[in-house]
Formats: structure tokens, sequence, C-alpha cells
């Protein structure tokens, strides 16, 4: 099963169906990987060892201009701004217009911008999947998620 597909699969999971148990260990990894900077050579994580990067997977310290600093709180936060206001006055037509703001995130965010417009993007897709009287449950799915993902993200060091 390729990338997109199981990502696809596992929100699908997640928003159609309810699996909260799934919500909650997806969530998880996904704040982890938005909390950590990466090598940009391999896109691995590089931990700070003293002033300077290591890269783990490589087996090489790595200049600060060929680290991508991890996907701060305050973008985050952005974002999950808006999805609080639809929570409490939900528009569908607002919910769509969310694509567009994650797209400019990701091209001001880098690695982790993708990868988080990847999930909410295909979250977005689950919502308006099916009938229309499931669409507020599941937003309230997409909304839960995304908390537990910020939650993630900033117990495992997301800065600010």
């Amino acid at each position: 099963m390729n990338d997109n597909n199981e990502l696809t699969q596992r929100v699908k999971k997640i928003i159609v169906e309810g699996d909260y148990e799934l919500l909650v260990k997806y969530a998880e990894q996904l704040g982890e990987k938005l909390a950590q900077n990466l090598h940009k050579n391999c896109y691995n994580p590089v931990k700070k060892e003293g002033k300077k990067w290591y890269c783990e997977k490589c087996k090489v310290f790595v200049p600060d201009n060929q680290v991508e600093p991890a996907l701060t709180t305050s973008q985050i936060r952005n974002i999950f701004g808006f999805v609080k206001q639809l929570q409490a006055r939900y528009d569908p037509n607002k919910l769509r217009m969310l694509k567009p703001k994650l797209a400019y995130m990701q091209t001001r965010s880098g690695k982790g911008g993708k990868a988080l417009r990847a999930v909410l993007t295909t979250a977005i897709d689950c919502v308006f999947e099916g009938e229309r009287e499931q669409q507020r449950p599941r937003f309230q799915r997409l909304v839960d998620f995304f908390e537990a993902t910020l939650a993630y993200h900033k117990a495992y060091g997301g800065r600010d």
C-alpha cells in the first residue's frame, strides 16, 4: 500500500468511521513528526548536540542551512483557530475554504506544512463524503483529531 493510500485509509477510519483509538494513535504520530527538525538531504530527524545538529540516520553533523525547522505551534494554531471558529458556527463552505489556507501555510512551512496539509485536506474530503446529516459528527471528529495532534506536537517539544 502506498503512503497516500495508507494516509487516506487512516483518515477515513478516523473521520468517517469514528475510530477514536486510531485517532489518538495517529494524532500522536503526526504531532511528533510535526515537532521534529529535519535534515534536508534525507528528511530524517536531527537533534541538537551542543551547538551542532546531528543526523542519526546519516551519522553526520549537519550545518544550520541543511536543517528544515519543525512546524511551529503558532503555524498550527493559526489553522486550528479557524477550525475552532467553524466549530462554534459550522459553515460547510468555510470548511472548504480551509484547503486554500492550508496550501498557503504549506508554502511557508516546508515538509511539516506539507504533511499537515495532506492529512487535513483528506479529513475535509471525508467530512463531505456520503450523507449530508453526517457532516457535523464527522467535522467534530476532524476537530478532535486536530486538537489531539496539536497537543502531541506541543508534548513532543513543538516550538512556538
